[in-house]
């Protein structure tokens, strides 16, 4: 999982989640998985105040299985305000 970087003057944040087919799927770093398996990306959101409840926002379906190392950078979120 990883968190998106946003400006702390947004009023949502997001958090980007993979998911395994099952429990017994236990995926091995540094080998390859065949590229029909699928997996997702869960996308939830959040109030930046941190006391609301999380929201599912939109599943990304994937082709290779589960993502082991999430990472994430949204056009525009480092540029300055101003």
């Amino acid at each position: 999982m990883d968190w998106c970087p946003i400006l702390s003057s947004s009023t949502r944040q997001y958090l980007a989640v993979s998911t395994l087919r099952d429990m017994d799927d236990q995926p091995c770093i540094g080998v390859k998985r065949s590229t029909d398996e699928r997996g997702a990306i869960q996308i939830w959101s959040t109030d930046s105040k941190g006391g609301g409840e999380m929201r599912c926002e939109m599943v990304l379906c994937v082709k290779g299985g589960a993502s082991l190392d999430l990472k994430w950078m949204p056009l525009g979120a480092a540029d300055k305000v101003g």
